[in-house]
């Protein structure tokens, strides 16, 4: 055995203690959360010694909220990291890739605990570039795209961070926004929110961001990095109640969006990318009603199975040569049916059938907004989204499992147990999850008096989405395209650059060339492709279903 060999084998063992000791950590940050919550305690811990920075003093903050959503941020890391071992066995620069993947949570565990907002910046820029080294960790084209889109989404956020910090330190000598009730400072908040965790208009980066290898898309773009900015908006609820028609319109908007465009999408990741987009808008929602612990659950029961999911997608793309296209990963499902079956109690979980993970939050929440009322057209919209997490959930299960196009299947040289082990863990949390933290965390909210006719609307929009999917054959552009969003997204930061530039182009040609009598009626050919593919109809539809939302909530 060569001395390279050796270094591998101590490597991936060592990287397997990383993921055990993450996991260890996971399990007993979220039992000691549950201590607290029964407790009613929050403890503070002060740096030592202690550091005093324009009258404020650094310190962490360890209460339930923090300190369960680390567990599960702990749970999730130790499963990927496990995880990669097999997934990304043959990759040369794989230490590189996990020291940026422990990077990530590092920062993210300062985000988590922070208490004033010079912390929670530090947390959010290692956010922003571990998840830009994360995206483009191929070294092409496509992962660069990616890669600028995403990181100039997240500087937008970074900016508007320092624009709140900096309100605080001369308003009020302090950076504490927790209990802050200024408008101007819950709608920047907002904003900046909305930039991490992909809501309208800023959607486009996390469905490019699938450039990204599939074990960090499982922890950075499903659980962590983009819930970081609906953590924050939870943290921050007391300052958005002046902007709550605001959250309720985005909310709504992306959710909507988002399960429309995973209608028409045939690459795997990106469905179920924009199914997390079209679950983070859920949480808008949910918040939007005042409904904290709500909305903190789910997004909780939201990252187990959504983890499970990208990492049973992972492994039916690894055996497949790479191929994610719905039509050339028919049959996906033959490879390893125990990961299959996985990836069915995930997507199962994702649908919020009963007495599993996701039905203990996206059941009670359609509980009590038919039993509480609302605006009509709202619930309908809502509901519709809803309804679309079934709709593209058997459409892909229908895809997996199709064997009309049997494909390639990639046998791998080993018996993967680092899948199954780091699989197995995130799916007992998916199965199980919601009934364990039940059992101890008992929502206001979950004390209702409903119908039997209202239980009856679960089970008629799984039928009916069932039967949508059977039958019907959806393909848009401008849904695949995400409402134009993405073409938007590429256009802006570089169309005021290319608009100087065809003028200084022309100003050129028309004082140093003699001959440019046609300079004219050459330019007005070359105007942006993106602009002349943008379809004026198709626009102003959204911008009336925009004020249609408007009028809906009003």
């Amino acid at each position: 055995m060569c001395f390279s060999q050796i270094f591998n084998m101590l490597s991936r063992c060592s990287w397997v203690a990383v993921g055990t000791l993450l996991l260890t950590l996971g399990i007993m940050s979220l039992t000691y959360s549950f201590n607290l919550l029964l407790g009613g305690v929050a403890y503070y811990i002060s740096i030592y010694p202690s550091v005093h920075i324009l009258l404020m003093e650094l310190g962490w903050l360890i209460d339930f909220q923090s300190l369960c959503f680390c567990g599960c941020v702990m749970l999730i890391s130790g499963s990927v990291v496990v995880y990669s071992q097999d997934y990304m066995m043959s990759e040369k620069f794989l230490n590189r890739f996990l020291m940026i993947l422990m990077s990530f949570i590092l920062s993210m565990v300062v985000l988590i605990f922070s208490d004033n907002m010079l912390q929670v910046i530090l947390g959010w820029d290692g956010l922003g570039l571990s998840s830009y080294l994360l995206v483009c960790y191929y070294n092409n084209s496509n992962s660069s795209n990616a890669g600028g889109l995403t990181l100039m989404v997240n500087r937008m956020g970074d900016g508007g961070l320092f624009i709140v910090m900096f309100y605080f330190i001369l308003s009020s000598h302090q950076v504490h926004v927790f209990m802050s009730n200024s408008m101007c400072v819950g709608l920047m908040l907002f904003l900046v929110c909305c930039t991490k965790s992909a809501q309208v208009p800023f959607s486009a980066w996390l469905p490019t961001a699938m450039a990204a290898p599939t074990p960090a898309s499982s922890l950075v773009h499903s659980s962590t990095l983009v819930t970081a900015g609906v953590y924050l908006m939870i943290r921050f609820h007391t300052s958005l109640m002046s902007i709550s028609w605001l959250s309720l319109l985005v909310g709504v908007l992306t959710s909507l969006t988002a399960t429309l465009c995973a209608l028409v999408e045939k690459h795997m990741k990106k469905i179920v990318a924009l199914s997390t987009l079209s679950h983070l808008g859920i949480m808008v929602t949910i918040l939007s009603y005042g409904w904290v612990d709500m909305s903190f659950s789910h997004l909780i029961f939201h990252a187990f199975f959504k983890a499970t999911l990208f990492l049973v997608v992972g492994f039916w793309i690894h055996s497949q040569s790479g191929y994610q296209d719905l039509k050339n990963i028919s049959s996906a499902s033959l490879k390893d049916p125990q990961v299959s079956c996985f990836g069915g109690l995930a997507m199962m979980s994702l649908c919020g059938l009963p007495y599993l993970t996701g039905f203990y939050s996206k059941d009670i929440f359609m509980e009590i907004l038919l039993y509480q009322g609302g605006g009509v057209l709202m619930m309908v919209f809502m509901f519709f989204g809803m309804m679309g997490s079934f709709m593209y959930s058997f459409r892909m299960f229908k895809s997996i499992n199709n064997s009309s196009n049997m494909g390639v299947l990639v046998l791998l040289e080993e018996d993967p147990k680092c899948y199954k082990l780091s699989l197995l863990v995130l799916s007992c949390l998916s199965i199980f999850g919601g009934y364990m933290v039940s059992c101890y965390w008992v929502l206001e909210e979950s004390v209702l008096y409903v119908f039997w006719e209202m239980k009856l609307i679960v089970l008629v929009m799984i039928l009916t989405s069932f039967l949508v999917v059977m039958k019907s054959k959806m393909n848009s552009y401008f849904l695949s395209d995400l409402g134009y969003m993405s073409s938007l997204s590429r256009m802006a930061p570089n169309l005021s650059g290319y608009s100087l530039s065809l003028n200084v182009n022309l100003f050129d040609k028309n004082f140093l060339n003699p001959y440019s009598g046609g300079s004219y009626q050459m330019s007005a050919s070359l105007v942006a492709p993106d602009v002349l593919s943008l379809n004026f109809f198709s626009m102003m539809k959204l911008l009336f279903l925009l004020m249609f939302l408007l009028v809906s909530i009003s």
